[in-house]
C-alpha cells in the first residue's frame, strides 16, 4: 500500500501528492480533497479523472472507463488509478479497499474487521459491525474517523455541494444524525446544492412537528454518541451546545469558554422542543423551545469546566432575575442537571446514555 503526502498547490485550494512507492512515483493533484488529475513519473503525462456521484473513479482522459457493482467489485473496464470504488485506495496485493481505519472486500461487500463503534444505535442496520454503509451503497459512502464533522465529511460536503460547509450546514449535518426520521434533504437545499434561506428556522422552530418533545432528547443523544470515538467528548458535548442550544460552533469558536461567554448567545437558531417529557418545574412557564437552549448551555459549560458550571448558572440566574421566580428556578434546576450531564459524559465517557439521561434529568437510577 502507498503512503500520501499532500503538498499545497493552488492558491484556489488545491493539492498534490506523491505515492510513496519505490520506483517512478505517481503525483495526484487534489481540488477540494477529491482527485481530479495524475501523473505518472516527473515528466509523464497528466490524467485526468472523472467519478460518478459516489466520488468512484469512472473515466480517465486516457480513454478509460470503469464500471462497479453496487458494493464496489469492479463490473467491467478498468481506471489507471490506485483510488477507485468511491475514491478509496484498492490494494493491488490484497485485493482489499483501505477505509483508513478498517479494510473492506468489495467482492462480498463487507468490512474484514468489526466496526469499533456502532454509529447510529436507532438504526437495525447499523448493528452489523460488518456491514458497509447501513447495506445502501447507492446513496452512502462511509466516512473515515468517528468525528461527524471531520475532513472526510468537509471533502464530500465540497464536492456534492461545490463549496465548503458553513454554520448552518453543520447544523444540518448534526441535525440529519440526531432525528434521521425528520431528514430531508430538500427542506435545505436547492436543486444546486445551495441553503435555502431560513430553512432552519422553518424546520427546527417555526414548523416543527407537534410531536417533538423532551422524550425525544435521549435518543437523539445516542445517535450522535455513535459518531464519536474515544477521546473525541468534548466535541460531542460541544455539539450539542450548537444543536440543541444555538451556541457557536467548534469550528467558528474553538474556545468553550469564548463559546458560552458570548454575548450575542443564542447566536442562531437552535433545534426547539415541546414541554412533553421533563416534569414542569424543569421546562419553565414561558421559553418557547421549553427550556432546551438553557439546558444545551449549562451541559457544554459542565463538559469543560465541571461543579464550576452550575455556579455560574446559579449566580446568573439569581443576578438577572426578573420577578419571576418560578422560571428563575427552572433555570437553575435544569441547568444544574444539565451541567452534571456533560461533566458525566466528559469523565465517564458516551456510553450508557440513556442510563446517564435518567440520572441526571429524573433523579432516577435504572439498571
Amino acid at each position: 500500500m502507498s503512503y500520501t503526502y499532500a503538498l499545497p498547490l493552488l492558491a484556489g485550494g488545491g493539492a498534490f501528492a506523491l505515492d510513496g512507492q519505490p520506483g517512478v512515483a505517481t503525483k495526484h493533484y487534489l481540488l477540494g480533497g477529491k482527485r481530479i488529475a495524475q501523473r505518472e513519473g516527473r515528466a509523464g503525462p497528466v490524467t485526468y479523472l472523472y467519478h460518478d456521484h459516489l466520488g468512484s473513479a469512472v473515466a480517465s482522459s486516457e480513454q478509460e472507463s470503469a464500471r462497479y457493482w453496487p458494493y464496489g467489485d469492479t463490473r467491467a473496464g478498468a481506471v489507471s488509478t490506485a483510488y477507485k470504488y468511491t475514491g478509496q485506495e484498492l490494494d493491488a496485493a490484497s485485493g482489499l479497499y483501505y477505509y483508513r481505519a478498517r479494510w473492506y472486500d468489495a467482492s462480498i461487500g463487507r468490512f474484514i474487521q468489526a466496526d469499533s463503534i456502532v454509529p447510529a444505535p436507532g438504526n437495525p442496520q447499523s448493528l452489523n459491525r460488518y456491514a458497509y454503509v447501513y447495506n445502501n451503497p447507492l446513496r452512502y459512502t462511509d466516512p473515515s474517523g468517528h468525528d461527524p464533522l471531520d475532513s472526510v465529511w468537509q471533502s464530500e460536503f465540497q464536492r456534492v455541494h461545490g463549496r465548503e460547509p458553513a454554520a448552518e450546514d453543520i447544523l444540518i449535518r448534526l441535525f440529519s444524525i440526531a432525528f434521521p426520521n425528520e431528514w430531508d434533504w430538500s427542506a435545505f437545499y436547492d436543486a444546486r446544492g445551495g441553503y435555502i434561506p431560513g430553512s432552519l428556522e422553518r424546520v427546527f422552530r417555526d414548523n416543527r412537528p407537534a410531536e417533538w418533545t423532551w422524550e425525544d432528547v435521549p435518543g437523539a443523544l445516542d445517535r450522535l454518541a455513535g459518531w464519536y470515538g474515544r477521546g473525541e467528548n468534548r466535541l460531542y458535548t460541544r455539539d450539542i451546545g450548537s444543536l440543541f442550544g444555538g451556541l457557536p460552533n467548534r469550528f467558528e469558536t474553538p474556545s468553550a469558554w469564548s463559546a458560552v461567554s458570548d454575548a450575542n448567545n443564542p447566536i442562531r437558531v437552535w433545534v426547539y422542543l415541546n414541554r412533553t417529557g421533563l416534569p414542569p418545574y424543569l421546562v419553565g412557564t414561558s421559553d418557547s423551545d421549553a427550556n432546551v437552549h438553557h439546558w444545551a448551555w449549562c451541559l457544554t459549560m459542565g463538559a469543560a469546566y465541571g461543579p464550576g458550571a452550575t455556579l455560574i448558572n446559579t449566580g446568573r440566574e439569581i443576578t438577572q432575575f426578573r420577578g419571576d421566580w418560578r422560571n428563575t428556578w427552572s433555570d437553575i434546576m435544569i441547568g444544574t442537571r444539565g451541567a452534571g450531564l456533560g461533566l458525566h459524559f466528559q469523565l465517564l465517557g458516551l456510553n450508557d446514555n440513556a442510563r446517564a439521561w435518567h440520572l441526571f434529568m429524573f433523579d432516577r437510577f435504572v439498571w
